[in-house]
């Protein structure tokens, strides 16, 4: 019999769907959470703190939208 470790909060489920997240999806998820729900993808980029990495936003973000973390 196989054991399942279930978070026990809304909190701990979201928690551990943003662990399992790449490093760059994780900060593309929490630099888009301090802005809102929509936003354009300009000021994303515009306060993104990694500038080199800012022209992979657009691929980082259709993975979280892929992943159902974004929509």
């Amino acid at each position: 019999m196989r054991a399942f470790n279930v978070p026990g909060t809304v909190q701990g489920v979201v928690t551990s769907r943003v662990d399992r997240l790449t490093p760059p999806q994780q900060l593309a998820l929490k630099v888009a959470s301090v802005i809102g729900r929509v936003f354009p993808l300009r000021l994303l980029s515009d306060i993104y703190p990694i500038e080199g990495d800012r022209a992979s936003l657009p691929g980082l973000l259709q993975d979280l939208v892929r992943l159902d973390c974004a929509n």
